[in-house]
C-alpha cells in the first residue's frame, strides 16, 4: 500500500551528512498528545510513603513528581511536612489535587495499609542488605517508601517493607537529595512497566552520529491499530459516510479510504479509476467535475465523501489515505495544510512515485508508508545494513510497512520491527487471521468486519476505544 525510501544522498562535503530538521521544542499541545500516549500505557499503580521528610520544599517537590509520574497514592507519616505549609503548596503548583493523599502517625500502620490494597512496599535506602535500584521488585503495583533527609528511613519501616533498594551512586559528595532520589525511583518503576507492556510505543533505531528521539504522532495509540478499511465495508457501503459512521460509533481511532481526484480539483474517498462498480453512473470519477459527483450515489443511495469534509468532520480521527491517481498528488497537502491534520494522516500509496512526489510537495513532517518495492527491501536487508536501510527510511518519514496478512509473517516483522517500521496487515476478515497475526505481533490489522476485529481485540484485552466522551 505505500513511500519508496530510496532517496539518492550525494556524498556529504562536511564532516557530516545533512541531516533531517533540526529538534525543536514540543508545542504545549503536542506535549499533551506526548503525554497521553504514556499515559494510555499505564496501568500499575503507583503510591509513595513518606517517613518524617521534614522540609516542605522536598515534599512539594516529591508531590509534584509522583503527579507527573501518575501516582495515585500518598501517606504521610512521622513529622513529615503537611500538605498545608505555604511552602509545600508553592512548591508543589497545585499538583497535590492528583493524588489521594493521608495522614498516618505510624509508618508501620501505613506500610500495612499500602499492603492491604495490594501494593508491594518498597523501601528506598543505602541500607545493609539492600538491592540495586535496578534490581529491585518494582513491577506491578508499588509503593515507594521514603525517609527523612537526615536520618533516612526508620528502622520499623525498613523491617515492615516488602523490600529495600538502594539508588547506585558512584559519588564523593554524599549521597542525593530525597527529592532527587524519589524522582529517579519513579521513574525507575515507571521506565520497568513501560518496557514490559508497551509494544505499542513507536520503535526507533539509532542512527549513526544522530540520538534524536523521532515522534510520530499518528502512531501515538497503544498497539495493536484498528483500521476501519474503507470505513468498513462489510457493514455499509464502502467508503461511504454511513460506514465511516458505523466504525466511528464503535470507537474506532483509524479510518482507511482511498483518495481520487475529480477533473476540476476536488479529492474524493473513492476506490475505483470508474465509477461503474459501486454507484449509479459509468466513467472514471477523474472525468466529472465535483458538482457532478456530488450528484452520484455510491449503491444508488450514499453521496461520495470528499476527503476535506472527512477531516473536518473528525478532528480527533486519524486516517490512512491511499493516493490512488497523479491528480491528487498536489490536492492533498494542500488539504492537509487547510485542515491542520499532518499528524493524523498516514499516506499510502502502490506507487512510490506519488509517495516521492507527494513528499517533495509537502511542506510539513507526514507519517507515510512504504512502497511495494520497499517491503520486498525490507524482507531482504542484511542485519549488517540495517541501520542505514533505517535511516533512509526515518529521512523518507517512512513509518509503518502495510502489508498483506499473507506477507506478514513473524520473520518479515522482525525484520521491520529492526528497521522502526510499524506492520499493519491488509485486509484481514477472518477471526482466526487476525488471531494469528495479532500472536505474530504486527501493530495494526485493516478489516471490513470492523466489529469481528472489535471483538477479537477485546477478548484479547487489546481494544482501545476512541473516549467518545472527549470528542
Amino acid at each position: 500500500m505505500t513511500s519508496d525510501p530510496s532517496i539518492q544522498r550525494t556524498p556529504a562535503q562536511g564532516p557530516a551528512s545533512p541531516a533531517a530538521p533540526a529538534p525543536r521544542q514540543l508545542r504545549p499541545v503536542e506535549v499533551k498528545r506526548l503525554n497521553r500516549e504514556w499515559r494510555r500505557g499505564t496501568t500499575a499503580r503507583l503510591a509513595l510513603l513518606l517517613d518524617s521528610v521534614s522540609q516542605p520544599f522536598n515534599v512539594g517537590s516529591i508531590i509534584r513528581s509522583a503527579a507527573v509520574f501518575g501516582a495515585e497514592s500518598l501517606w504521610l507519616c512521622g513529622s513529615t511536612a503537611p500538605l498545608a505549609h505555604p511552602s509545600v503548596a508553592k512548591t508543589a503548583l497545585g499538583t497535590e489535587r492528583f493524588l489521594a493523599a493521608q495522614t498516618e502517625p505510624d509508618p508501620v500502620a501505613a506500610v500495612r495499609a499500602a499492603q492491604a490494597q495490594g501494593l508491594r512496599v518498597v523501601a528506598i535506602e543505602l541500607a545493609g542488605g539492600a538491592v540495586p535500584l535496578h534490581e529491585a521488585p518494582l513491577d506491578g503495583d508499588v509503593c515507594l517508601a521514603f525517609g527523612n533527609e537526615d536520618r533516612g528511613c526508620s528502622a520499623a519501616l525498613l523491617a515492615a517493607a516488602d523490600a529495600v533498594a538502594y539508588i547506585p551512586q558512584p559519588s564523593r559528595v554524599g549521597s542525593l537529595n530525597v527529592a532527587a532520589a524519589a524522582a529517579v525511583a519513579m521513574a525507575e518503576a515507571r521506565r520497568r512497566e513501560w518496557a514490559q507492556l508497551l509494544p505499542w510505543v513507536h520503535r526507533t533505531v539509532a542512527v549513526p552520529g544522530n540520538t534524536r528521539v523521532m515522534s510520530v504522532p499518528y502512531l501515538d495509540n497503544p498497539r495493536p491499530l484498528a483500521f476501519a478499511h474503507r470505513g468498513g465495508s462489510a457493514h455499509a457501503l464502502e467508503n461511504s459516510w454511513s460506514a465511516f459512521e458505523h466504525a466511528v460509533s464503535l470507537g474506532y481511532t483509524y479510518l482507511e479510504t482511498d483518495a481520487r481526484a475529480t477533473a476540476d480539483g476536488e479529492l474524493m474517498a473513492f476506490h475505483d479509476r470508474t465509477l461503474d462498480r459501486v454507484t449509479d453512473a459509468r466513467g472514471p470519477i477523474g472525468a466529472v467535475s465535483y458538482a457532478e459527483a456530488a450528484a452520484i450515489r455510491v449503491g444508488g443511495t450514499e453521496p461520495i465523501p470528499r476527503i476535506e469534509d472527512m477531516l473536518g468532520a473528525w478532528p480527533d480521527m486519524r486516517f490512512n489515505i491511499d493516493l490512488k491517481d497523479e491528480h491528487g498528488i498536489s490536492l492533498l497537502p494542500c488539504i492537509l495544510r487547510r485542515t491542520g491534520s499532518w499528524d493524523r494522516v498516514c499516506v499510502t500509496s502502490f506507487s512510490g512515485a506519488r509517495l516521492r512526489t507527494f513528499r517533495r510537495l509537502s511542506d510539513h513532517p507526514v507519517c507515510m508508508a512504504v512502497s511495494p518495492a520497499s517491503v520486498a527491501a525490507v524482507k531482504l536487508t542484511p542485519g549488517w545494513a540495517h541501520r542505514r536501510q533505517a535511516e533512509r527510511l526515518h529521512e523518507a518519514q517512512a513509518w509503518c510497512a502495510q502489508v498483506p496478512g499473507r506477507v506478514a509473517n513473524a520473520t518479515f516483522i522482525r525484520k521491520a520491527h529492526a528497521l522502526g517500521l510499524d506492520v499493519h496487515a491488509w485486509t484481514i476478515n477472518d477471526k482466526a487471521e487476525m488471531r494469528r497475526l495479532l500472536d505474530l505481533g504486527v501493530d495494526g490489522i485493516m478489516t471490513d468486519q470492523v466489529a469481528m476485529l472489535r471483538d477479537v481485540l477485546t477478548e484479547r484485552g487489546q481494544w482501545h476505544p476512541r473516549d467518545l466522551a472527549q470528542l
